[in-house]
């Protein structure tokens, strides 16, 4: 009797490792949420922080929210153009072109006609909003962006 109970205790082992070891694990990067796809797309500015006092520390007086009347709205596409609108102003858009460098790390824009070259730092990037750290000038300005 105690040798069936074991036997089953054996089989039941062997068949659960057996499940275990069918599971697989789903990619981290499935198809089509590559880094670089989740940022094409239209994205609107809605946070800025400047450290105006260059403390490297992010203090209430350096946040700034940005109101709905003046809006920041930025266009990424798939061929690597892109825009920049900013509504308020009235402007006519800002014309470069966007790449992640660095091992993804970075997202360089490329003004047209300028050859303005701005190297951002991301800090966050989920699917539905990014955080950068903008390097142009020396300045230390981190701003948020959420698609629209």
């Amino acid at each position: 009797m105690e040798t069936i109970y074991i036997n089953r205790c054996l089989v039941c082992l062997l068949l659960a490792i057996s499940a275990f070891a069918a599971c697989k694990k789903p990619d981290s990067n499935p198809p089509g949420s590559s880094l670089r796809e989740k940022f094409i797309g239209t994205w609107k500015l809605t946070r800025s922080i400047d450290d105006t006092n260059n403390n490297s520390t992010i203090d209430s007086t350096d946040i700034t929210t940005i109101m709905d009347s003046f809006q920041v709205i930025v266009k990424l596409n798939a061929d690597g153009s892109a825009s920049s609108s900013t509504i308020f102003t009235g402007a006519n858009p800002s014309l470069f072109t966007w790449s992640l460098a660095n091992k993804d790390t970075c997202i360089n824009l490329l003004q047209n006609g300028t050859n303005t070259l701005n190297t951002q730092i991301i800090i966050h990037a989920p699917d539905t909003y990014f955080v950068v750290k903008d390097t142009l000038g020396g300045t230390r300005k981190w701003e948020t962006f959420v698609k629209q």
